[in-house]
Parts: C-alpha cells; structure tokens; sequence
C-alpha cells in the first residue's frame, strides 16, 4: 500500500512494481482544503483474486475493504488513509461500518506517529487492540523519522516491511503471507 501523491492523469507506468499486477488506484471525492492528489495505491501479486472490494470516505478517512483469495484461503484487508489531523474517533468509526468481524489485516497510513506516545495513538492502539489486530511495524515509515504508516494484524505467519519507492515522503507499506 502506498500514500498516492499523484495526480490522477499521471501515467500508471510510472507506478509500475515488478512482480506485482499494476495497482489499484482509490480516490477520494472529498476536498476539504487538502492537496488535490490524495488517495491510496494497492499492490496485489497476481496469484491473488480479489473478489470484491469497497471504497468508502469522508472528511476523516478513506476505508477501502478488499475482500481476497488466495489457492488456500480467503479473507479481509482493510487498507486506510486518515486525514492528517482529523478526528481519530472518524477513523474508528467508519471501521466499524466495515467487515472488521473477518478482518484479518487492517494497514495504511493513520497519520499518528506510532514512534512517540500521543492520546490519538493509545485511541487507536486500544481500538486496533478490541479487534484482536496488533501492530507488525517497529521502526520508521517517513523520510521525517516517523511511523505514521502501520500494518495491524491478527495472522500468525506473516512478514511485513517498508520499501523506498520515492513517490511519496511516506514509504510503501508490504505485508507477504
């Protein structure tokens, strides 16, 4: 998953991964006084099907539900963009409007750094923590030394990263189960 800072007339091509079918492009049709390139981009390897996916917004967050399959099994991501500075309660909220009692992975970019203690992360952390999902990301996800991006899981054979993509001052965000 990685932050869009793009403007959606860019070409795809220059967003292309290796090993990874071309990516799922979500916009937001909300303009509260932000940039006007917003949105998410979503990696999926091509042994992957989605079977459906939901995009859901508002003024707080953007929530896309994917529901996936692989050969052996089936389940849910929720990939989410919060607005800097928003409520963390409309983040959590329009969560609970989702497939979250399936959810297995929930990652995006929360906009709370996960490095520095703050009343927004332990919200958040306590929320995440009601749905049995804990957080696989130690270390930073930004250029700024911060980990605003987080991959909540309640798998128990996963690995995760960040890869430099330099699209974004946010890094991209991976989870290979």
């Amino acid at each position: 998953m990685q932050e869009k800072w793009a403007l959606p007339t860019d070409p795809i091509e220059h967003y292309l991964l290796t090993g990874f079918s071309k990516p799922m492009l979500f916009f937001s049709t909300h303009n509260f006084n932000r940039r006007p390139h917003d949105g998410m981009m979503v990696y999926i390897k091509p042994s992957i099907k989605i079977e459906t996916f939901t995009n859901v917004h508002d003024q707080h967050v953007q929530v896309v539900y994917l529901h996936l399959r692989t050969h052996t099994q089936s389940f849910e991501v929720c990939v989410v963009n919060r607005r800097p500075n928003s409520n963390v309660k409309g983040l959590t909220d329009l969560l609970e409007q989702g497939p979250l009692d399936i959810c297995r992975i929930v990652l995006g970019d929360f906009n709370i750094d996960h490095l520095k203690p703050s009343k927004n992360l332990q919200v958040l952390q306590n929320h995440m923590s009601s749905l049995n999902l804990l957080p696989t990301l130690k270390g930073e996800t930004t250029e700024f030394h911060s980990c605003l991006d987080q991959i909540d899981a309640s798998l128990q054979a996963y690995k995760t990263g960040v890869l430099e993509t330099s699209w974004s001052d946010q890094k991209t965000i991976w989870i290979n189960l």
